[in-house]
């Protein structure tokens, strides 16, 4: 058997068991301050994640819709130049047709 221990060694033994106890219980607070941290680290950084997605989403959408708009542009244009040169066309005969009409009628007003 054990010999009794004395007062004093008790009161020794449960002081620094109540330190140790203490100890413990700050790093279990510890550990659970940062385990929430963490947790609020990857929450963040899945809501990064998330925002550089739908931002790279946006831009590639954005990128197809300019590049339909270019398209579209392209053709607006072709039909623009297209039309440009029957304008002109249609302006040169008819700038012969009146020339020539203005000269078959000074040559009859002259004769």
């Amino acid at each position: 058997m054990h010999p009794p221990l004395s007062q004093a060694t008790l009161s020794a033994q449960l002081l620094a068991a109540h330190r140790a106890l203490q100890e413990r219980g700050d790093a279990l607070a510890a550990a659970e301050a940062e385990a929430r941290r963490q947790g609020a680290l990857a929450a963040l950084a899945a809501q990064e994640k998330a925002l550089l997605e739908a931002a790279g989403k946006r831009q590639r959408d954005e990128i197809t819709s300019q590049a339909l708009a270019q398209s579209q542009l392209r053709e607006l244009l072709g039909q623009l130049q297209a039309m440009q040169v029957r304008t002109h066309t249609y302006l040169s005969i008819y700038l012969s047709i009146s020339l020539s009409i203005c000269i078959y009628m000074y040559i009859y007003i002259c004769m």
